[in-house]
């Protein structure tokens, strides 16, 4: 049988220190000392109900202020680096399949928490307007994905973004 594909989508759970800046909140980057800084998070590819490859090492990513000091911690590994040029990275060691697990995240002031993640295998399927055909809409797709005793599938789905630039435009 095919493996069903679940689109299991959940926001992660954040805990930020109850003074930290209102405007840090209502903005992905706010005013410093007349200086825009970029706010603590983790890259958009990490979420709750990700899964991380197995017997790899993971670089985890994100943006914050220079100089400050992130943790990450999954699975009993963790990774500490400094903020620089408002971009943080660290590699965790290659992990067994297994899970779930919470991934943290935190630079002390504020703790990013990703529940539910799974080491295992990741699989990427890209392609043009042919891959966006889900399974539940295909001859036979609902009776198999209702029939399916496929556990553990996580489906992770990358928003569309256009971007153009002046010399595209110009033909538009």
């Amino acid at each position: 049988s095919h493996p069903c594909l679940l689109h299991l989508t959940k926001q992660a759970e954040r805990t930020k220190d109850p003074q930290q800046e209102e405007t840090q909140e209502e903005n992905p980057e706010y005013q410093t000392e007349g200086k825009t800084m970029a706010k603590f998070k983790a890259a958009a590819v990490f979420s709750g109900n990700m899964v991380l490859q197995r017997e790899k090492n993971v670089r985890v990513f994100g943006t914050g202020k220079d100089g400050e000091s992130v943790i990450v911690s999954i699975c009993g590994n963790t990774a500490v680096t400094k903020v620089a040029d408002e971009k943080w990275c660290v590699t965790l060691p290659a992990m067994k399949a297994g899970g779930p697990d919470e991934m943290k995240i935190s630079n002390g002031d504020e703790t990013i928490v990703f529940g539910n993640v799974m080491i295992g295998e990741v699989w990427l399927a890209g392609g043009q307007s042919n891959m966006e055909l889900e399974l539940q809409n295909c001859t036979g797709g609902k009776d198999f994905l209702a029939n399916d005793k496929t556990e553990n599938v996580r489906y992770y789905y990358t928003q569309k973004k256009c971007n153009m630039d002046e010399k595209i435009s110009r033909y538009e």
